[in-house]
């Protein structure tokens, strides 16, 4: 949410004083998932400024680990994954909030998930 605020403030001021508008990628930033509701899978997309080890993982409301969808040496740009609302025994999830976490250094934003089955 803040990367986006962030680019779309930029580009304001970027219309206003012709300002040069910093790249998305400058900055760590997880986005919001979609589509979210989702009722069978949702894609995962998230920006970093340079490569890093990166673990994204959902877990459940009970914070207890779903699965983790990546876990591997990134370069930097931007990176997506769709979780298809299975777990990491290969089950399909039942319908609930679930929360997909990336990590990277101190870096661990969190956005939640509503599966619809």
């Amino acid at each position: 949410w803040v990367t986006t605020r962030r680019a779309q403030a930029y580009s304001m001021l970027d219309v206003l004083t012709d300002a040069a508008i910093p790249d998305v990628e400058s900055f760590f930033s997880l986005y919001n998932p979609t589509p979210n509701p989702c009722h069978t899978s949702t894609c995962i997309e998230w920006a970093m400024p340079s490569d890093a080890n990166v673990r994204l993982q959902i877990f459940d409301v009970a914070g207890r680990l779903v699965a983790t969808l990546v876990d591997t040496r990134k370069t930097a740009g931007r990176h997506g994954v769709v979780w298809d609302g299975i777990d990491q025994h290969g089950n399909k999830v039942t319908s609930g909030v679930y929360f997909a976490r990336i990590a990277s250094g101190k870096w661990s934003p969190m956005r939640k998930i509503i599966l619809l089955r």
